[in-house]
């Protein structure tokens, strides 16, 4: 452990987040239940407000950042672009890819829509959402997420990547970063083919 010695207080917690295994979603939002129960409003990065509800329709990768995040959080996008070119021909046209920000005050949808230019994510197939502190809460809560924001602004959280089928039911999901993507994109293949017959 000595390699701990002069890394700052949160880097040392982000670290030790790897090493904590998240609730299991299925566990966090009930066995086949759906996560879009929760009532919370979340504002997209267009302006638009809207209830989880509203995203039922088409199935979905689902996380959670910051968008001052300096480390992880782009890679949990670059992990999202992962499972995208992992998904069939079919899943590729139909999958949306969902953020939701832990920074109620400091993500604007106007800082969303500048992450979203700077990351490369603007075409239809991403919404970027933030809400109030609540809602933050129990929507992480409902994901399996951990965070805390420290002194300095900035977030420490665990990395989690949830796949959902249209009507918001947990097909898989994905802790750390940088993880193997295609049990994601399986999942997503399978439930939309289900979902054809």
């Amino acid at each position: 452990m000595k390699w701990l010695v002069g890394l700052s207080v949160a880097s040392v917690f982000l670290i030790s987040m790897t090493f904590v295994s998240t609730v299991p979603v299925a566990q966090a939002s009930g066995a086949g239940e759906s996560i879009y129960l929760s009532k919370g409003k979340w504002t997209h990065h267009t302006g638009r407000v809207l209830s989880l509800e509203e995203l039922k329709g088409e199935p979905r990768v689902l996380t959670m950042i910051f968008t001052r995040c300096p480390s992880a959080c782009p890679v949990i996008v670059n992990d999202l672009k992962r499972v995208r070119t992992a998904l069939g021909a079919d899943a590729k046209k139909r999958v949306r890819y969902t953020l939701f920000s832990f920074d109620s005050k400091g993500d604007t949808p106007e800082v969303l829509r500048e992450f979203a230019k700077k990351m490369k994510i603007e075409d239809s197939q991403w919404d970027l959402f933030v809400a109030n502190e609540e809602d933050t809460r129990e929507l992480a809560a409902l994901l399996g997420v951990q965070y805390k924001q420290i002194p300095s602004g900035e977030f420490v959280h665990s990395n989690v990547i949830v796949a959902v089928d249209s009507e918001g039911r947990v097909l898989a999901q994905v802790d750390g970063l940088s993880k193997p993507v295609k049990p994601l994109a399986k999942a997503l293949d399978e439930s939309l083919r289900r979902s054809a017959k």
